[in-house]
Protein backbone atom coordinates (compact mmCIF):
# COMPACT_ATOMS: atom_id res chain seq x y z
CA UNK A 1 0.00 0.00 0.00
CA UNK A 2 1.31 3.53 -1.05
CA UNK A 3 0.68 6.51 1.10
CA UNK A 4 1.34 10.46 0.29
CA UNK A 5 3.24 12.25 2.72
CA UNK A 6 3.27 15.77 3.04
CA UNK A 7 6.24 16.91 3.44
CA UNK A 8 7.68 19.47 6.88
CA UNK A 9 6.90 23.30 6.13
CA UNK A 10 9.69 25.50 6.61
CA UNK A 11 8.99 26.53 10.27
CA UNK A 12 10.20 29.57 9.31
CA UNK A 13 7.34 30.26 7.17
CA UNK A 14 5.41 33.46 7.94
CA UNK A 15 1.75 32.16 7.40
CA UNK A 16 2.80 29.02 9.20
CA UNK A 17 3.41 31.21 12.39
CA UNK A 18 0.34 32.96 11.89
CA UNK A 19 -2.05 30.26 11.05
CA UNK A 20 -1.36 27.70 13.94
CA UNK A 21 -2.05 28.48 17.27
CA UNK A 22 0.15 27.63 20.09
CA UNK A 23 0.17 23.96 20.88
CA UNK A 24 -1.46 23.01 17.35
CA UNK A 25 -0.19 20.65 15.71
CA UNK A 26 -1.81 21.59 12.49
CA UNK A 27 -2.65 24.67 10.67
CA UNK A 28 -6.84 26.08 10.06
CA UNK A 29 -6.10 25.31 6.40
CA UNK A 30 -4.80 21.46 6.89
CA UNK A 31 -7.64 20.79 9.41
CA UNK A 32 -9.95 21.61 6.59
CA UNK A 33 -7.80 19.55 4.25
CA UNK A 34 -7.86 16.91 6.21
CA UNK A 35 -11.64 16.76 6.64
CA UNK A 36 -12.04 16.67 3.38
CA UNK A 37 -9.81 14.05 2.41
CA UNK A 38 -11.37 11.91 5.53
CA UNK A 39 -14.80 12.97 3.13
CA UNK A 40 -13.96 10.97 0.33
CA UNK A 41 -13.93 8.24 2.55
CA UNK A 42 -9.82 7.91 3.76
CA UNK A 43 -9.60 7.00 7.28
CA UNK A 44 -8.22 8.79 10.22
CA UNK A 45 -5.40 6.50 10.24
CA UNK A 46 -4.88 7.32 6.60
CA UNK A 47 -5.52 10.68 7.06
CA UNK A 48 -2.61 10.96 9.95
CA UNK A 49 -0.37 9.50 7.64
CA UNK A 50 -0.80 12.17 5.00
CA UNK A 51 -0.45 15.05 7.95
CA UNK A 52 2.18 13.03 9.91
CA UNK A 53 0.16 13.07 12.81
CA UNK A 54 -1.30 10.66 15.32
CA UNK A 55 -4.24 8.76 14.79
CA UNK A 56 -6.03 10.02 17.56
CA UNK A 57 -5.66 13.79 16.68
CA UNK A 58 -6.84 13.18 13.28
CA UNK A 59 -9.97 11.56 14.69
CA UNK A 60 -10.56 14.41 17.11
CA UNK A 61 -10.11 16.74 13.96
CA UNK A 62 -12.53 15.09 11.39
CA UNK A 63 -15.65 14.64 14.80
CA UNK A 64 -15.00 18.78 15.42
CA UNK A 65 -13.95 17.51 19.27
CA UNK A 66 -10.48 19.80 17.89
CA UNK A 67 -10.59 22.74 15.16
CA UNK A 68 -14.51 23.40 15.99
CA UNK A 69 -13.86 27.02 14.43
CA UNK A 70 -12.55 26.12 11.10
CA UNK A 71 -15.64 24.86 8.27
Amino acid sequence: CQHTFKTQQNVDSPELIVDKHDGHKLTAEEAKELREMAALGHSSAECALAFDIHQRTAWNVINRRTYKDVE
